[in-house]
């Protein structure tokens, strides 16, 4: 490895499977496990405040690994090289001006479907580094065209005629996509696949290829890293158990409302309602947000719930904190969960999850756009919960074959 690494990143929890897959392949290779690697983090959908708050994390979190050093672009740097009007072409040529043409060895990244197009932006300013999909959240991988038919349906004839705006809406952001993406047909497929919990949805996107899996004993490492970086953190999660009745429970929270699949007004009614169902009246609920979350949400659900309930909330600072690193929490609470968290904590400790989304919940309150991509993600949870203990840790966890 003569050059350094660069890895991509959109929220911080992406630096769990990014670092510990990075850290696996040096170890197997024989690299110095010390060798310089730069993390590119580019938030989507958040305001300048929150989005600096992210970016910060993501520094904190990264301090754990002196070798790594983190480029956050300002606005100005994110309209000169990631401008979702700029062509992918432009981009990259600004790239390499900012790096030199042969900078990096190998890029570490979550997917290549996203319209911002910021892998895409990498590959093409660096076509000699090679590329390392991580995987979204622990290891899920799309086909391009799986993603586009689950986020941007045109369906058949019936559904075109009983919902002609959808589908005009969804074929017309098709089209944008396309002209944005790069030309020729690129569209930079990974070199190598190194996924914590190998997962396909939308398409057989792995063929017959085995991902490299990254030993779990090497994620709780990474962990435990990074762990040490927020005191603070996990302090409140002691005080947060430490102060809960008899019976606590943790609900880590999506950002539905974030990615377009319902109001937030929508997503508060969706959580008050499976809680107000489950939970006994004066239990202990600890929110836990998604980094990705409008805090005012948050807020608003524990005012909603406040009167039968003990709430807890985490800070500003707190809420944009890995999930998986609050092991605690994880381990002693009863959780209760309606996205990938039914996922990677069963992985990562064993944790019991009841999972509160299903399909009647899924018709009532998620657009219909974005219905099918929100059912394919839940039935891979609910797969997960009951087959994550028969799972051999070696070969693809999902779909089963």
């Amino acid at each position: 490895m003569e050059n350094p690494d660069l890895v991509q990143v959109y929220y911080p929890h992406n630096l769990i499977p990014a670092i510990t897959a990075l850290r696996w392949l040096r170890e197997e290779n024989g690299d110095p496990p010390d060798g310089a690697a730069t993390v590119v983090v580019r938030t989507q959908r958040a305001d300048p405040a929150r989005k600096e708050r992210l970016y910060e994390t993501v520094r904190i979190l990264a301090q754990a690994y002196p070798w790594l050093s983190v480029w956050a672009p300002t606005d100005d740097e994110l309209k000169r090289y990631f401008s979702a009007i700029t062509p992918v072409p432009v981009r990259a040529g600004r790239l390499r001006s900012r790096f030199g043409p042969r900078y990096f060895d190998r890029i570490f990244y979550p997917h290549n479907v996203a319209g911002d197009f910021t892998a895409q932006s990498l590959f093409s300013a660096f076509p000699d580094a090679k590329r390392i999909c991580y995987g979204d959240s622990l290891g899920i991988v799309y086909s391009p065209s799986g993603f586009e038919a689950m986020n941007y349906d045109t369906g058949g004839l019936y559904e075109s005629l009983r919902n002609p705006w959808t589908t005009a809406k969804n074929f017309l952001l098709r089209l944008a996509r396309m002209a944005m993406a790069p030309r020729a047909g690129k569209n930079f497929e990974p070199h190598q696949y190194a996924l914590l919990i190998p997962a396909q949805l939308g398409g057989d996107t792995l063929g017959a290829t085995l991902p490299t899996i990254p030993d779990k004993e090497m994620a709780h490492k990474t962990i435990r890293a990074f762990q040490m970086r927020v005191p603070d953190y996990m302090r409140k999660v002691d005080e947060a158990l430490n102060c809960a009745g008899e019976r606590a429970y943790l609900f880590p929270m999506a950002n539905f409302a974030e990615a377009l699949c319902m109001s937030q007004e929508g997503e508060i009614e969706l959580y008050r309602r499976i809680l107000m169902e489950y939970v006994p009246v004066g239990s202990t609920i600890i929110l836990k947000p998604h980094p990705g979350a409008e805090p005012s949400k948050t807020e608003r659900l524990a005012r909603s719930l406040a009167q039968k309930y003990d709430i807890r909330l985490f800070d500003a600072e707190g809420s944009l904190v890995p999930m998986e690193l609050a092991d605690r929490l994880a381990r002693e609470c009863e959780v209760l969960s309606v996205a990938y968290t039914s996922v990677s904590l069963p992985y990562l400790y064993g944790t019991k999850i009841k999972h509160l989304l299903d399909d009647r919940l899924i018709d009532e309150f998620v657009n219909r756009a974005k219905r099918k991509w929100v059912r394919t993600g839940n039935d891979f949870y609910l797969f997960a919960i009951d087959n994550m203990e028969k799972w051999d840790g070696e070969s693809v966890f999902y779909p089963p074959k």
